[in-house]
C-alpha cells in the first residue's frame, strides 16, 4: 500500500514541475515504471527481494 502512496506522490511531483525537456520526460517514465514494479513486486511477493537485502547484498553486507 505505501508502494502506491509514493507512487502518486511521485506522478504529482513530476505535475508540478514547469520545465520539463523530452529526455527527462523520458528518462522519469522508466525509472518510475522500474521502481514502481519493483515495489509492488517486494510487496505481492514473499521471494522477491526487498530494496534494503538487494543493497546488503550488492556490497556484501550478509549476515
Amino acid at each position: 500500500m505505501l508502494a502506491f502512496f509514493f507512487a502518486g506522490y511521485a506522478i504529482l511531483e513530476w505535475v508540478l514541475v514547469k520545465n520539463k525537456r523530452r529526455r527527462d520526460s523520458i528518462l522519469f517514465w522508466c525509472l518510475f515504471i522500474l521502481f514502481t514494479s519493483w515495489g509492488m513486486g517486494a510487496s505481492f511477493f514473499p521471494w522477491w527481494p526487498q530494496p534494503n537485502q538487494l543493497i546488503m547484498f550488492l556490497f556484501g553486507w550478509f549476515k
